[in-house]
């Protein structure tokens, strides 16, 4: 938001709750009643897209819910680990699959954690946004605690955790596992969703490609468009499968 609000951009705050598009331009209608008028719009909502009735052509987006930890170093510790890499990797156990482990981060609160996290068992479908917002607000994410601390632990044997603390999140998935980055109407809305658990590696570029297809229409990028184009909510599903289903 600040770095928007640097380059020009007026921030208005609101849950938008439909879009309308016409010859002259889109409407966004909040939910307190005001409109927002511009001549295109981009929908970039991540989980809260799915199965929302935000787009006139519905595509084919799963929100799933995630849990990770946030395992508080001491700042000795932390100046031990100062190189390390973010980490990537399969692992074989029976509750958990895809770990991922941040290096290192000072939060706003003084505190300085690994934040980590994985697909598990307790993961499920959020069919609609109210379900996004109940897990945020009420979900269970202690179940999974155990065997995340028991995985860091065999990978970081060394290290000492101060804490251990939970955290919810969810996260969009696209039918064929790579971002939409695409035109639903040329000149008026366009879309950026699906961060496929990867979001956060790629925004700077996804950002990049859709602002650029935002403004002029054309696709920047030697990777090819057809990759990043979105699939009809009916068409064929290739994305994400729950680990707990890949275990049946």
């Amino acid at each position: 938001m600040q770095s928007a609000q640097g380059n020009g951009a007026a921030i208005a705050l609101g849950t938008v709750r439909a879009l309308h598009t016409s010859p002259t331009g889109t409407e966004a209608e909040l939910d307190d009643g005001r409109r927002l008028r511009a001549e295109a719009a981009i929908v970039a909502s991540g989980a809260f897209a799915a199965g929302s009735d935000l787009l006139p052509e519905p595509v084919a987006l799963r929100a799933k819910s995630e849990v990770y930890v946030m395992a508080e170093l001491d700042d000795q510790q932390a100046a031990g680990l100062d190189a390390m890499p973010c980490i990537n990797r399969m692992i074989g156990h029976p509750m958990l699959s895809d770990l991922y482990v941040l290096p290192p981060i000072r939060y706003p609160d003084g505190r300085t954690y690994l934040k980590f996290g994985a697909n598990t068992m307790i993961d499920h479908w959020l069919p609609n946004p109210a379900a996004v917002r109940a897990w945020y607000d009420h979900g269970d994410d202690d179940g999974p605690l155990p065997a995340l601390r028991e995985t860091l632990t065999d990978l970081l044997p060394d290290v000492r955790i101060r804490s251990w603390h939970t955290r919810r999140c969810a996260d969009a998935y696209t039918a064929h596992r790579h971002p939409y980055i695409d035109i639903l109407e040329p000149g008026r809305l366009i879309i950026a969703l699906g961060g496929n658990g990867r979001g956060a590696q790629a925004a700077d570029a996804v950002g990049y490609l859709t602002a650029h297809l935002a403004l002029t229409g054309q696709w920047q990028s030697g990777l090819p468009r057809d990759a990043f184009r979105h699939v009809p909510a009916d068409g064929p599903w290739n994305g994400m499968t729950l680990l707990r289903d890949q275990a049946k």
